[in-house]
């Protein structure tokens, strides 16, 4: 038989699908909320929703999601067609093109790159090769598509959703044209003719998905599908993986593979294979093919403790804390040392603050060594009774409730969690009761605050509580009336002190402004009169009495005279010395030296300018 495991794992197929994937973008998936039917594949068969939908003659599109992408399948008029991840379905046709004997790997790689440069259809181009006839491609294609259909059916695990009348991801509905339609009647009727051997296949075989290897001790002694199989088994691909790139159905291709296991010829991919696989993958950035086989060593493999580290290790790489977590608590499991228990579940819980089964395990790890009251501890029950709250575990979170009170008696929040409990339990009355007691001891305390927010809750579990309502509003005047009172003290105190700042502020002004006034005087006597001048500007500018500020002003205008003074003797000066220069200018015109004058004349300009 021809070996397929590398026929379309080149580049040249990688730009094949380059922009065809059938994984969407989140925002162009539909959203489940407008689905008409969806949930999980462990609570309901699919051969049960297949009848659903055909005996109510529904019409619209099913999404079945296990594992990396999804598969639609179109109901209409009583026939349905499957379109797989559009990958997945072109290795698997490309495989079984070669496997047919009809084409080489090299003509198919050419045939799927021209279909995609040209958008001629695969079926065209090939047929003009001469190689293969129409309608041997369609037969191959029909056994296909017929496979895709049936191994639906042996799914254990996933989720679905329908979509009514309608296609949930854009482009689905042309893709939709070129499937091959069955009648939904037959699928069924197939399937529940076999249904009887399929499950004593996977009972032996575990799983479709599953991983298998030689044993090396056993060999298939004919040529045969038995003896096919068994040489296209690598440990690397899943038995549906590797069906799809055979000719056979997958039906017979599961017998064999029953043959195969029961004879010892192949056996279950260990947990170490696997764990070699994942290293590979999560290097490769490959982390949805290192999830698949992370999981499939927790679902079903026997490991050591160290192996059960590699792989929480693993899941936080591939990204799945999670699934990290809750592996980490099988370890705890098998784990005697008390601290090295809590140190892997406070690990644990880093990573999935959310898991219940982690906090319950770090509260009873707790409740074990530390003493009841210890913060730690607390924090943690009081975590674990929140997470039992929001998902209405009512009795348990009342136990670990009770359980802090006991330590905490007269602790209000416990109390309000606690009546809230009672409350989700259908017991209002007793959280109210309860409030009402501890509302007793606050009023023995006096301690008004924390009656005040006792009230409040009891207000919220019964609204109509009258008695509650007339103490809470008599707490509540009551402090409107000490309020005042403060108020009235801190607004007495205010004014005292303003009163006293302003009589105090306006001494210290009269105070700094005379002895200002008076080393303004000292400045004008000396002669340094901008200096008399410019603060006797700012004493002015003050808040002063009249007989400081007339003052003031009275040094600002001798200042501005002793300036008035001093420019005028500066430009008599200056003219004086104008009128000498034009005498010599003249006396010089007189003598007949005009060039003297004349250049004389010539500077009189530049050096008297800003004479007025």
């Amino acid at each position: 038989m021809v070996d397929t495991r590398n026929i379309l794992d080149d580049e040249a197929l990688d730009f094949v699908l380059k922009d065809r994937g059938s994984a969407p973008p989140p925002q162009d998936e539909a959203d489940d909320q407008v689905a008409t039917i969806r949930g999980n594949l462990e609570q309901v068969s699919l051969p049960d929703i297949f009848q659903t939908l055909t005996m109510s003659r529904m019409e619209g599109t099913l999404r079945i999601t296990q594992g990396w992408e999804p598969t639609y399948v179109h109901f209409a008029d009583g026939k349905v067609r499957v379109l797989p991840p559009e990958d997945l379905q072109v290795r698997r046709l490309g495989n079984r093109l070669v496997t047919s004997g009809l084409l080489e790997a090299k003509h198919v790689r050419q045939a799927f790159l021209e279909s995609r440069k040209g958008g001629t259809s695969l079926a065209e181009i090939l047929e003009a090769t001469g190689r293969i006839e129409r309608i041997q491609f369609d037969a191959i294609r029909l056994a296909l598509e017929e496979d895709f259909l049936l191994e639906l059916f042996t799914l254990k695990r996933g989720a679905f959703a329908f979509f009514k009348e309608s296609f949930p991801l854009p482009g689905l509905e042309e893709r939709f044209t070129q499937c091959v339609t069955f009648e939904t009647e037959t699928i069924l009727f197939e399937t529940a003719r076999r249904s009887d051997e399929w499950v004593t296949i996977l009972e032996s075989i575990g799983d479709l998905d599953e991983l298998f290897v030689r044993t090396g001790t056993s060999f298939p002694t004919t040529d045969d599908l038995n003896g096919d199989l068994y040489k296209q088994i690598d440990g690397k691909r899943t038995l549906r993986d590797i069906a799809g790139g055979m000719l056979d159905a997958l039906f017979d291709v599961a017998k064999a593979a029953k043959w195969l296991v029961d004879h010892e010829c192949v056996e279950r991919a260990p947990a170490a294979h696997l764990l070699n696989l994942s290293r590979e993958a999560i290097d490769e950035q490959q982390l949805r093919r290192a999830l698949f086989y992370l999981n499939l060593i927790v679902e079903s493999r026997r490991t050591r403790p160290d192996q059960l580290e590699e792989v929480s290790s693993l899941f936080v790489q591939a990204g799945d804390n999670k699934a990290a977590a809750g592996v980490m608590l099988r370890i705890v499991s098998r784990l005697q040392d008390p601290e090295r228990r809590l140190e892997l579940l406070q690990q644990a819980r880093q990573l999935d603050a959310l898991n219940i089964d982690v906090l319950e395990a770090i509260v009873e790890s707790l409740r074990s060594t530390a003493v009841a009251g210890e913060s730690e501890y607390d924090d943690a029950a009081l975590n674990l009774c929140a997470l039992y709250i929001d998902a209405g575990r009512w009795e348990e979170a009342l136990t670990i409730c009770e359980e802090l009170e006991i330590a905490h008696p007269a602790d209000l929040g416990l109390a309000s969690r606690k009546a809230r409990i009672l409350h989700g339990l259908g017991r209002p009355e007793d959280g109210v009761a309860h409030l009402e007691r501890l509302k007793e001891v606050y009023r023995y305390q006096r301690d008004v605050e924390s009656l005040t927010k006792t009230l409040e809750q009891i207000l919220r579990l019964d609204p109509r509580n009258a008695k509650a309502r007339a103490e809470l509003r008599s707490i509540q005047e009551s402090k409107g009336v000490r309020r005042m009172r403060r108020f009235g003290l801190v607004l007495g105190l205010a004014i005292a002190i303003r009163v006293g700042w302003g009589f105090w502020s306006h001494w210290h002004t009269a105070e700094r402004a005379a002895h200002d006034l008076a080393e303004s005087r000292t400045l004008l006597a000396s002669g340094q009169v901008s200096e008399a001048k410019a603060l006797a500007e700012s004493i002015a500018s003050r808040d002063v009495d009249d007989e400081v500020l007339s003052e003031a002003v009275g040094i600002v205008e001798r200042a501005d005279q002793h300036f008035r003074t001093v420019a005028a003797e500066e430009r008599a000066a200056r003219l004086s010395h104008l009128l000498a220069d034009i005498q010599q200018a003249v006396s010089a015109l007189d003598e007949g030296d005009w060039v003297g004058a004349l250049a004389k004349y010539d500077s009189l300009g530049t050096k008297y300018a800003g004479l007025p």
